[in-house]
């Protein structure tokens, strides 16, 4: 019983000894791995087309077929600093552990440019774990789906260039359900699809910050910049990025979160302090969802060949119902729409959308300026100026804004910028003034307390005019 019980432990430490991190100077010593040594210090991945089956080397560590390079389950790899790795056609690394790249500098990018079929690294299974800072990937991109364990992928100061698309629809793509995952100040530029997505049966817990993401999207498919399906319970915050479009007629988007499927989403989208320009459009929510969009620069967001199919700077879109939208303080300005909203219409057994907008004691706080159509091209001529288009059959509240009007007093001129019942019977109110329906005060100063103009706009020091003021209509003259 003895040796049987020490052979038993013998082999437990030999197979918690199997799990091994290789560095690519490991792989270029291993006979057959497709790893090579250039004659400029690079390493160089070559798929060896030639197998007809997957070959095992370095005792199991490694298993090479003619499309990757797979580390066998927990075993991880390491990028050193300095090192510069060279993906060849269709070369693809597939891995399930440690994927570290802690480095001051180095790349990973392809031996042909962008035109070309290296693909990248992917990551899958419950083992995996992804740690990338001031790591350089060029035309090639990760998967990462670590099957809902409690794997992450953390991005901090990376550079993403002209991702060739051939790994699927986005640079960073998201495949299975994970949580905790963080892209920080990174940068991604000229990506033929969307920088950082995830699926929509994909639950996602993720914060994406202060990324610069300019002039992706060069193939000119759907694909939005951030691109984040809804599902699940994970909260997705967007936050201070700058996401500028390529400025041509595309159907290249901005931010995008979207329920398209079933199963249900609990979590809160935050998309906050990003500036979003020149896109197909700017932000937009589609499906059923809880939505905070506060505090962006929405500008120029028009490059759509027509307004019938997209241009807004915000949309919010739910013809089932279920959307929840709160939108405050951003500056939405030379859109084909400002804000449109599209859900089911009044007398619907389906949900309405609920859009907020501003109230009297919660003002909106947002800016429109030059957004319109002529219904196909960015028109701001008289009659095309569109700030919000309300295509549902909810009301909603939109107090205390700023329109593209010359007065914010003149109601009949805001009410010709906006979209609602007033045009279509069908369609919900938008109450843009706070009513008051209460008594009217005169006094020759103001009093103590916060006053509010007739859009619900806090006003510091009134002057002579009219205002609301501890729930009354105030004249002081």
């Amino acid at each position: 019983m003895k040796k049987v019980f020490t052979f038993i432990l013998m082999a437990a430490a030999a197979c918690t000894l199997q799990a091994k991190v290789y560095t690519f100077a490991d792989l270029s010593q291993i006979e057959g791995s497709g790893v090579t040594v250039a004659s400029d210090g690079a390493y160089v991945l070559t798929m060896s087309t030639g197998l007809t089956e997957p070959m095992s080397l370095d005792g199991g560590g490694i298993i090479v077929s003619k499309s990757d390079l797979t580390l066998a389950d927990g075993n991880g790899l390491k990028i050193n600093d300095g090192e510069v790795i060279k993906f060849s056609d269709k070369a693809r690394i597939v891995m399930n552990g440690l994927l570290e790249a802690d480095v001051q500098d180095a790349t990973i990018t392809a031996t042909d440019d962008a035109t070309g079929t290296a693909l990248g690294i992917r990551l899958f299974g419950a083992q995996s774990k992804a740690v990338l800072k001031n790591l350089t990937m060029k035309y090639v991109g990760i998967t990462f789906g670590p099957d809902g364990s409690d794997g992450n992928l953390v991005a901090d100061g990376c550079t993403f260039d002209s991702f060739n698309g051939k790994m699927g629809t986005s640079n960073i793509n998201f495949t299975s359900e994970s949580h905790g995952n963080v892209v920080n100040n990174c940068t991604f530029t000229n990506g033929q699809v969307a920088c950082v997505a995830c699926g929509s049966n994909v639950p996602c817990g993720i914060d994406i910050t202060n990324c610069v993401m300019d002039k992706n999207g060069v193939s000119g498919r759907l694909t939005p910049a951030i691109n984040m399906g809804l599902y699940g319970a994970y909260d997705i915050n967007i936050e201070n990025n700058v996401v500028t479009g390529r400025a041509v007629v595309t159907r290249t988007g901005g931010i995008a979160v979207s329920h398209l499927m079933g199963g249900e989403f609990t979590g809160t989208v935050t998309i906050k302090g990003n500036t979003v320009t020149d896109n197909s459009y700017g932000i937009t929510l589609t499906g059923p969802g809880k939505v905070i969009i506060e505090n962006n620069v929405v500008k120029n967001n028009r490059y759509i060949a027509s307004a019938m199919n997209g241009g807004s700077g915000i949309n919010i879109t739910a013809n089932t119902g279920g959307a929840i939208a709160r939108i405050r303080g951003n500056e939405i300005e030379g859109n084909m729409w400002g804000i449109t909203l599209i859900g089911p219409k009044a007398g619907s057994e389906l949900p309405l959308i609920e859009v907020d907008l501003g109230t009297a004691t919660d003002p909106g706080l947002n800016t429109f300026k030059d957004n319109g159509n002529d219904g196909t091209n960015y028109s701001i001529e008289a009659g095309n100026l569109c700030d919000l288009y309300n295509n549902s059959g909810s009301e909603v509240y939109a107090v205390g804004n700023t329109w593209n009007v010359a007065d914010q007093n003149d109601l009949d001129a805001i009410e010709a910028v906006i979209y609602n019942m007033n045009d279509d019977d069908s369609l919900g109110e938008v109450i843009f003034a706070q009513e008051t329906g209460i008594d009217e005060v005169k006094t020759a100063a103001a009093t103590d307390g916060r006053y509010y103009d007739l859009m619900g706009r806090p006003v510091a020091n009134p002057t002579a005019g009219i205002y609301i003021h501890q729930g009354k209509k105030v004249i002081v003259r």
